[in-house]
């Protein structure tokens, strides 16, 4: 089978990018296998396995066409082409709301932002389309207005790495084939916690919590910050790293002042991977929040596990009810959710039997659930199972149903 994956890859900064130049290796034995970016010029391909690098302008229209799409404008040439030339979806999350604004009002045509709005969800997209254009958007928004439907509509199979997405893209679309595709997680070689420690100059004795991989909105760093500043002000020997980049320039130093860890606060920057995984092995509790979800998973959360460390997530998302209840640690993003994670942190601090438990539970569902050679199998299984129209452009689309 002959396949072009578009998607962005590194040195784009996105998780997704980081994801798919990992995973192309397996998916090459499996398949011959093109990757078509937006600037190849700029890709390192020595990562890449000796998959062909292909621009937009020398994608092969014959071969089929897996789109990976992320909600983020590093994939605008994803979309377009997918809107252009119906293929099969790769959804690394079911909200591409932030994406859909990228490549209409921040390009100036609100009025496509519009229609698609009303389109999806009738009057009330209307009315939201309103409030976002005047400053309004929010997660929250973005979350019960996902934005992702008139794309799965016209799409011809859709490849989700949560079940959440998978059921969303079903009632969507009736019928259309869907695979639960998990991401995988490639468990790095890392040194001891005190070992990693000594690398990366911290503190051999404090409690260590840290919130890897990229900066979000929805990672509640902030209410993080307040319960790692109540048990600081207990007299807990406690510091907070953020490992990864501040791209959305949140004021994390302001909130850590506030907080009461003025000198117990770090943040990294944009970290090579080998750095990444050296400050995870370093920690004592990882954190792995998200609210409001947008229907992701996070591959951060699958190398965490794979490392055997105790991850704490938000409850209720798919970093919580998609694996055993016994393999991560699940916080309630409401009212109480300072003083929960208060408790919680404190429980892992002085049960390290416990943290650890946790932790090999954890690595045991992901060697189980997450090897990349099963997964990249399970896609090439799914694809060629396709009849021919459904990876073939041609003919109208189906339209969407407006959503009551």
């Amino acid at each position: 089978m002959r396949l072009e994956v578009w998607a962005p890859l590194p040195p784009a900064r996105s998780g997704v990018a980081d994801h798919v130049a990992e995973a192309l290796p397996s998916l090459a034995r499996r398949a011959d296998v093109s990757v078509v970016t937006e600037d190849p010029a700029h890709v390192d391909t020595a990562a890449l396995g000796g998959v062909r690098l292909l621009s937009p302008a020398q994608s092969d229209g014959s071969a089929m066409r897996l789109y990976e799409l992320g909600n983020s404008a590093f994939h605008g040439f994803v979309y377009r082409e997918a809107m252009r030339r119906p293929g099969v979806l790769r959804m690394h999350e079911w909200s591409l709301h932030s994406l859909v604004l990228s490549e209409t009002h921040h390009r100036g045509d609100d009025e496509a932002y519009r229609s698609l709005m009303r389109e999806a969800y009738g009057p009330a997209g209307s009315r939201v389309a309103t409030e976002v254009l005047c400053g309004a958007g929010t997660p929250l928004l973005h979350s019960i207005f996902p934005l992702s439907e008139h794309l799965v509509a016209r799409s011809r199979a859709v490849a989700a790495t949560t079940a959440f997405t998978c059921s969303r893209a079903a009632a969507v679309r009736p019928g259309i084939p869907i695979l639960h595709f998990p991401l995988h997680a490639l468990p790095p070689s890392v040194p001891s916690r005190r070992d990693a420690r000594v690398a990366l100059g911290l503190a051999p004795d404090a409690f260590l919590v840290t919130a890897p991989g990229l900066v979000n909105p929805l990672k509640g760093l902030d209410v993080a910050l307040k319960a790692a500043g109540r048990l600081r002000r207990q007299g807990m020997n406690l510091s907070f790293v953020v490992a990864g980049e501040n791209t959305p320039r949140l004021p994390l130093e302001a909130w850590a002042r506030e907080a009461g860890l003025e000198g117990a606060f770090s943040l990294t920057g944009r970290l090579p991977l080998g750095d990444l995984a050296l400050h995870m092995a370093a920690a004592d509790v990882l954190l792995a929040l998200r609210f409001p979800s947008l229907g992701e998973m996070s591959a951060v959360l699958l190398r965490a596990m794979a490392m055997a460390q105790p991850v704490i997530v938000t409850a209720g998302t798919p970093l919580d009810v998609e694996f055993p209840a016994d393999a991560v640690v699940a916080v309630d993003p409401g009212r109480h959710e300072e003083a929960e994670l208060t408790t919680l942190l404190s429980l892992l601090l002085r049960r390290p039997d416990l943290a650890r438990r946790i932790g090999q539970r954890a690595r045991l569902h992901v060697e189980k659930h997450h090897d990349p050679d099963a997964i990249a199998t399970r896609l090439v299984t799914f694809l060629e199972s396709l009849p021919p129209d459904t990876v073939r452009a041609g003919g109208p689309p189906p339209r969407p149903r407006p959503r009551p």
